[in-house]
């Protein structure tokens, strides 16, 4: 027996009512984010340069585009250079406007640090010529996105380290006269509206922030019906406490943007522009009760983007959730759906993950599919055994699945084995 549809599912006798195959599609639910950096940016640099005693004050490093996303230099510090005094360094600055100075301490500069005790690994401006001072061996990065001369915001990281950063999550859809449109810049500033690590309105796009290791976008998910989700670093606001999702034409012309999310640090939230925004200061202060329910549906979508793609040769390409096989992955997607409770566990159940619905090789089609069916799903394979029907799907020819919702193997095998003894017995009469 072949199955070529879902269709074919209801005359087997299998719940199929959980599949709700209507459903609203996100602005961007079907579009997928490479984070790829263009080739051609590959050792674009703007001017700043890494100098010093271990790179050479009148050379030194010059902080290049590299395929993290970001404009960097990299400098690698053994005890030896600290105790031959080869640690102290600057930052130049070759376009620098009149009447500043090009070159920069660190201390003058917007500089945050990553895996560096700032108060014991740095000594900033210490005589002679207020050179600051790194007091520690490892692997020193130091890095920017934007490139707005003197006003640019740098981080300093020990790459030696693992990084470990709290997360918040954003939906990528913006209100446009009654509808939906996907945000492409991300704007943080301050109180005062003085610090713009992000650069000025409307900010940085997110397509190069995608780039880096600060914001990841999901992939076909629609978390909540309102829209995709952005998985942002904090860190990446550098210590202000406002951020604007925006829509914007060449990065100048506002189509639409968010109202002003509130942002402080510890605040494990989920932001997004249909929120209901605060009475005092007209700000969204985000939702902390759909935080692990938004981190588990990136998550879970992530992992599924991560395999290997399906029928990528046509115009439905997709990521199989029968494609997740490691036990340890599953079952601690697993354990964090058990966890969730309420509104958070509404919310995940009912979003979607948009893809395989139906048909076969070129005539098959993609659909939003809930994350309550991938999760059963999800149970499946971790539960398989070496007899079990992990996923059904009219796509045969190159292992195509899709997710159903409340299908055990067992029930399957009973459903076939009774059409086969019907059509036995019928054969007979």
């Amino acid at each position: 027996m072949k199955i070529k549809s879902l269709l074919s599912l209801i005359t087997l006798g299998v719940g199929v009512g959980a599949l709700g195959l209507t459903s609203v599609v996100s602005s961007n639910a079907s579009k997928k984010s490479t984070g790829e950096v263009e080739a051609a940016d590959i050792g674009e640099s703007h001017g700043w340069y890494l100098r010093g005693s271990k790179v050479g004050w009148d050379a030194g490093v010059p902080l290049q585009y590299d395929s993290d996303g970001f404009y960097s230099a990299t400098v690698e510090l053994t005890q030896a250079d600290i105790n031959e005094g080869k640690n102290q360094f600057k930052l130049y600055y070759s376009y620098a406007d009149s009447g500043d100075s090009p070159w920069k301490n660190f201390e003058a500069l917007n500089i945050e640090y990553v895996n560096v005790d700032k108060a014991n690994q740095i000594e900033l401006q210490t005589e002679g010529g207020d050179n600051s001072i790194i007091k520690t061996p490892g692997t020193y990065k130091l890095y920017y996105i934007n490139n707005s001369g003197k006003q640019t915001f740098f981080w300093l990281e020990n790459t030696e380290k693992e990084k470990t950063t709290e997360k918040i999550y954003l939906a990528t859809d913006l209100k446009l006269n009654g509808g939906k449109t996907g945000g492409n810049y991300l704007y943080a500033y301050n109180n005062e509206d003085t610090v713009h690590p992000l650069g000025v309105y409307p900010g940085t796009s997110i397509e190069r922030l995608s780039q880096t290791s600060f914001l990841s976008v999901s992939n076909s998910l629609n978390y909540h019906d309102d829209g995709g989700l952005f998985e942002i670093d904090p860190s990446l606001f550098h210590s202000v406490n406002k951020f604007i999702l925006v829509r914007s034409e060449d990065g100048k012309d506002k189509v639409t943007e968010s109202a002003t999310m509130y942002y402080a640090p510890g605040w494990k939230h989920y932001y997004s522009s249909f929120q209901t925004v605060a009475d005092e200061g007209h700000t969204i202060n985000g939702m902390p009760e759909l935080y692990d329910s938004a981190t588990l549906a990136f998550d879970l979508t992530e992992a599924i983007n991560s395999t290997a793609e399906v029928n990528s040769n046509a115009s439905n390409s997709y990521h199989s959730v029968c494609n997740l096989t490691d036990k340890t992955q599953l079952k601690g997607l697993i354990d964090k759906y058990e966890a969730l409770v309420d509104g958070g566990k509404t919310a995940f159940d009912n979003s979607t993950y948009w893809t395989y619905g139906s048909g076969e090789g070129a005539e098959s089609t993609n659909t939003d599919i809930t994350l309550a069916q991938l999760m059963n799903q999800i149970n499946l394979n971790y539960a398989k055994t070496t007899n079990s029907v992990m996923c059904l799907g009219g796509n045969s020819s190159n292992n195509a699945t899709l997710a159903v919702a409340g299908i055990s193997a067992a029930t399957i095998i009973a459903s076939a084995s009774m059409i086969i003894l019907r059509r036995h017995k019928h054969k007979k009469a």
